[in-house]
C-alpha cells in the first residue's frame, strides 16, 4: 500500500512538472477617460453640443469634457455645475469649447439682477414729478337692513317636578 501511494505521489510529481504553462498575454491598458469639466443643471432655449462631428442638443445631466463644443443660440441659457462644484450660468449667442466659456465666465464681473419693484422705483424717482395721494369722499350706505334685535328672555320651566 505504501509503494502504490509512494508511485503515484512520484507520478503526479513527474507529470505536473513536465506541464509547461503558457505565458499569459500582457493586459493591454486601459485608456483613461478624459476627466468631467462640468454637467449640465439647466438648459432653457436651444442649447448644442458637439459630439463625434454632430450637433446635438443638451439635456439635463450630460456630462462635458474638455474639448467639447456648446452652441448656445440667442435668448437661451444654460447652467453648469464645474469639477468645483461652482454654479456658472451663460447666456446666448455664444459658440466655444466648454474649458473656454467657463473661463470667460469666470472672469466676466457678476451682474446682480434687480427686482422689478427696484426698477420701478428709479423710474419713478428719475422723472422728478410729485407723488399724489387721492382718497375716495363718498360713503356708501345699505338698504333694507335693519338693527339687530334682542332675543326674548323666556324663561324655561322646569318639567321635571
Amino acid at each position: 500500500m505504501k509503494k502504490t501511494l509512494l508511485f503515484a505521489a512520484l507520478a503526479a510529481l513527474i507529470l505536473g512538472c513536465a506541464k509547461k504553462e503558457q505565458p499569459k498575454p500582457a493586459a493591454a491598458p486601459v485608456p483613461a477617460k478624459p476627466a468631467s469639466v462640468a454637467f449640465v443643471c439647466f438648459v432653457k432655449g436651444d442649447v448644442q453640443k458637439l459630439i463625434s462631428g454632430t450637433w446635438m442638443p443638451a439635456v439635463l445631466g450630460d456630462s462635458l469634457y474638455a474639448g467639447d463644443c456648446l452652441n448656445i443660440t440667442d435668448k437661451a441659457e444654460l447652467e453648469l455645475n464645474d469639477a468645483q462644484g461652482k454654479l456658472v450660468k451663460l447666456l446666448g449667442p455664444q459658440t466655444d469649447e466648454v474649458t473656454t466659456l467657463l473661463q470667460k465666465a469666470a472672469t466676466a464681473p457678476e451682474a446682480k439682477q434687480e427686482s422689478k419693484v427696484l426698477k420701478n422705483l428709479k423710474k419713478i424717482e428719475g422723472k422728478k414729478e410729485a407723488l399724489t395721494e387721492q382718497t375716495p369722499t363718498a360713503v356708501a350706505g345699505i338698504r333694507g337692513t335693519q338693527k339687530r334685535q334682542p332675543v326674548p328672555d323666556t324663561t324655561a320651566s322646569d318639567t321635571t317636578k
